[in-house]
C-alpha cells in the first residue's frame, strides 16, 4: 500500500515532547488529543490543542506545524 503512513509510536511522542520542552507529561498529552478527537463540539482544533500544551502559544512547536 504506497501513500499510507506507519502509527506514530509513544516513544516518538515522548521524544517529540522532550525535544520541544512539553510541560505537559506524556500521559496528559495523550488524554487531550483522545478528548479532542472525540469531542462532539465542531469547532474544536487539533492545533489549539497543541498549542494548550505550552499555556497558549505552542511553544517553539507551532511554527513547523503551520
Amino acid at each position: 500500500m504506497s501513500g499510507t503512513s506507519k502509527p506514530v509510536t509513544d516513544d516518538q511522542v515522548r521524544a517529540l515532547l522532550d525535544r520541544y520542552r512539553c510541560p505537559v507529561p506524556f500521559h496528559a498529552v495523550r488524554t487531550r488529543f483522545l478528548g479532542n478527537i472525540a469531542t462532539p463540539i465542531i469547532s474544536a482544533s487539533p492545533l489549539d490543542a497543541v498549542a494548550d500544551l505550552w499555556g497558549g502559544d505552542g511553544g517553539d512547536m507551532m511554527p513547523t506545524l503551520h
